[in-house]
């Protein structure tokens, strides 16, 4: 009985569509449609889907957030913000508790005149080190540059390739 009325009261809690936004350490969680599967721990987001987690944040069409393991998938239309740079693609895979971000499909990331296109990336954003792998196209402050694997170091601003 105590199980049960644990489950709803975490249904009824999160099924709000905003977690506790007073608390920094919880997610600020919207979207048109969103359900929430009590037994996965996991909001299943579509239609303008936001998410917000400290300094970062995930916009796209579709995500799923599971709570048990801190991990966001999302996928269409992605925009991840962090800080002052931002980086779009189609696919997102985000390990908050590894403090990194995987993402694919049509990667596109900018920062001031920095613009670098890729296959796919990984960020860590505790190194705060950016890698981008597979027909890495570089656009800095207007010099193009061609490569399969580049890292950007975004607190020093150092770029390898």
């Amino acid at each position: 009985m105590k199980k049960i009325f644990l489950s709803i009261m975490v249904c009824l809690l999160l099924s709000s569509g905003i977690c506790l936004a007073a608390d920094s350490d919880q997610p600020v969680i919207t979207a048109k449609n969103k359900k929430f599967d009590v037994f996965a721990a996991t909001y299943i987001l579509s239609g303008d889907v936001y998410i917000q987690h400290k300094s970062r944040t995930v916009k796209a069409d579709y995500a799923e957030y599971n709570l048990l393991k801190q991990e966001v998938k999302a996928k269409g239309n992605i925009l991840f913000v962090d800080g002052d740079f931002s980086a779009s693609c189609q696919a997102l895979t985000a390990y908050i508790l590894e403090e990194n971000v995987d993402l694919s499909a049509g990667v596109v990331f900018r920062r001031d005149n920095l613009r670098i296109t890729a296959n796919t990336a990984n960020f860590n954003w505790q190194s705060k080190l950016a890698v981008f792998r597979q027909n890495v196209k570089i656009n800095n402050n207007g010099k193009q540059s061609k490569t399969e694997l580049a890292t950007y170091n975004v607190d020093s601003g150092e770029l390898k390739f």
